[in-house]
């Protein structure tokens, strides 16, 4: 998200370039034809950057250089390029307020380089040095511009806390620029951060301010950008509150940036739109749609690495899943997995959450061990990140009481009643964040634990929790088993579809767990079969409950796609509690089911 962000504010920096470096009488003149270049056509202007010889130029010259190789790289996602660039030339030092603009300039494209590869402590090394020379010029401007850039490192890692005061100072030091293309990054920064804390709504009114001001200056690249980032907007929205409109809005600004991008010939901005695409058809379910744009990806031919690798495999692991192309989704889980080798602490806040993506992927496919696993090493990260946050919050809190504390007595030693007054809320405000996070570790906790035992279509026990459980109370319980499918299921798929036959699972389930008893488990075990555990029962107990579930299915009407009603019948497998172990006594009871299919369906068979 960041990445793409950063796209918007490429402009301003290119245009303030302009004016500083038309400034020089004797211009090189294949500088300045790169110069006028970078934004419509990197490309071109890169090949000319390189064309000149970098040791035949003055000291000026150099600086406009390197400032024009490393934006061109940047604008083409080589961040290799750039950063192989800046750690082989050194910075010259200056006291000429001119040569500071210029460097402020280079320190803001070095660090986004660092930035993009998620080498933060590198990136802003350099957004620190940037910050220096905005204060030696007493430029404002420039230092809010750098706190927009702090704001955006401390939102990529997590502390949206921190990211949102920055951004604050930012926006108290820009807001009232008469430079439009600052503001427009102030603009895009605000709308990222707004994404990314889940209020759509204001993320597409900054990110139109974008838009516009972009179709203003006619820049395609900040025009592809911001038809990217309102994309993403609309389409995470269309996924929190369903609308049939914002997902078209999405496809629409995918598909205008896309076309931009293929304009520009700038593979990464295509890789991005493409994925958008392929992710929102997958989504929709339109997969010809998502089969032609996984084509034209494939064709880009691009090496992937860090979080580009990462989304790339998601998305197309998703797609997998969707056409049913099983080893493809495991193949491609396997390679986003690779991401998360990295230490947690350096992963940005977007790919933290990824997490629970590759989670619902392995349940997607019956995986439940792995979905536990990366569901709960998510919980574990997020929790982490949330009591480090919490714990910055107290401590700042406190020093700001404890400076109060001090400033009130000073002023007056005998206000000792309003210092404990102080003192007693700071305390009372630690105890309610200390018990906030107590609360909110237990829920999540909680919250994971009932993932990782339930089926995530019908809310029932999965086969790990149900066979676990049976296993545990086999003996003590005296269970009993009845295995259920539901006949001909893999034709009602076929006939009316994936999402009718969810739904007829999930009736089915909800038929079951109704005239269950209150003591009796029950859990999906697997596609369209079923198990009930029934504690102390007996034969004829289990006779009249298989076969009173049997007549509610079968009784039940289901309305197809095409409005048409039909009847969808189970077979049932009984088998009484009798000594051994559970899985003996499943598979008996699976034995009886088999039985109860090859003998004409919908009907029950005890098992011998």
């Amino acid at each position: 998200m960041r990445l793409n962000g950063m796209m918007n504010k490429l402009s301003y920096l290119a245009l303030l370039s302009a004016t500083l470096f038309a400034s020089y009488l004797f211009a090189h003149p294949t500088l300045e034809q790169a110069k006028e270049l970078l934004k419509s056509e990197p490309t071109k202007a890169l090949k000319l950057i390189q064309s000149v010889h970098y040791a035949s130029l003055n000291s000026a010259e150099q600086i406009q250089y390197a400032h024009l190789y490393v934006s061109s790289h940047n604008l083409l996602g080589q961040y290799t390029g750039s950063k192989a660039w800046i750690e082989e030339y050194s910075l010259p030092e200056t006291s000429d307020s001119q040569q500071m603009e210029e460097l402020f300039d280079y320190s803001i494209r070095a660090a986004w380089a660092y930035e993009a590869t998620q080498q933060y402590q590198h990136a802003m090394q350099w957004y620190r040095l940037a910050e220096r020379y905005g204060v030696r010029l007493k430029d404002k401007e420039k230092q809010g511009y750098v706190y927009l850039q702090y704001s955006a490192v401390e939102s990529l890692q997590g502390n949206q806390y921190q990211a949102l005061k920055l951004a604050n100072r930012a926006y108290i030091l820009l807001t009232d620029s008469d430079d439009t293309e600052m503001v427009a990054d102030l603009h895009s920064q605000l709308g990222i951060l707004y994404y990314l804390n889940g209020d759509y709504e204001h993320a597409i009114r900054f990110q139109e301010q974008v838009l516009a001001q972009a179709t203003q200056d006619n820049s395609l690249q900040e025009i592809a950008v911001a038809h990217y980032n309102l994309a993403n907007a609309y389409y995470k929205w269309s996924k929190v509150e369903f609308s049939k409109d914002k997902l078209t809005t999405a496809a629409i600004n995918y598909q205008q940036g896309l076309a931009l991008a293929q304009k520009l010939e700038t593979k990464y901005l295509q890789r991005n739109h493409l994925l958008g695409l392929i992710s929102l058809y997958t989504y929709s379910e339109s997969l010809d749609d998502a089969a032609l744009r996984v084509r034209q990806l494939t064709q880009l031919n691009l090496d992937y690495s860090g979080y580009a690798k990462l989304s790339y495999h998601l998305v197309l692991a998703s797609y997998s899943q969707a056409i049913e192309d099983i080893p493809s989704l495991l193949a491609h889980l396997d390679k986003a997995k690779e991401y998360y080798t990295q230490p947690s602490s350096s992963l940005p806040a977007y790919a933290l959450d990824k997490q629970k993506d590759v989670a619902a992927l392995y349940a997607a496919v019956g995986d439940h061990q792995q979905a536990f696993h990366w569901l709960d090493k998510y919980s574990t990260q997020a929790i982490g990140r949330y009591k480090s946050q919490t714990q910055q919050k107290v401590k700042e809190l406190q020093s700001e009481i404890e400076n109060k504390r001090l400033e009130i007595e000073n002023r007056d030693l005998n206000n000792q009643a309003q210092t404990r007054l102080w003192v007693a809320a700071i305390t009372l405000l630690i105890l309610i964040l200390s018990f906030g996070l107590l609360y909110h570790q237990r829920k999540r906790k909680q919250q994971f634990y009932q993932l990782s035992n339930t089926d995530f279509l019908t809310g029932l026990s999965n086969r790990r929790h149900i066979f676990e459980w049976g296993e545990a109370q086999f003996d003590r319980l005296k269970l009993s088993s009845i295995m259920l499918d539901i006949d001909h299921f893999k034709t009602l798929n076929d006939t009316y579809g994936h999402d009718f036959g969810d739904e007829v699972l999930k009736t089915v389930s909800s038929i079951v767990t109704k005239a269950a008893r209150s003591a009796d488990v029950v859990g999906r075990i697997g596609g369209e079969e079923f198990l009930i555990l029934l504690p102390n029962v007996s034969r004829h107990q289990l006779s009249h409950l298989a076969e009173d579930i049997r007549q509610k299915i079968a009784q039940h009407r289901f309305t197809t796609p095409d409005h048409k009603e039909i009847q969808v019948t189970a077979s049932f497998g009984i088998t009484e509690h009798r000594s051994g172990s559970l899985s003996n006594q499943v598979n008996l009871a699976d034995t009886a089911l088999y039985n109860a299919k090859r003998s004409g369906r919908n009907r029950s068979v005890f098992s011998v």
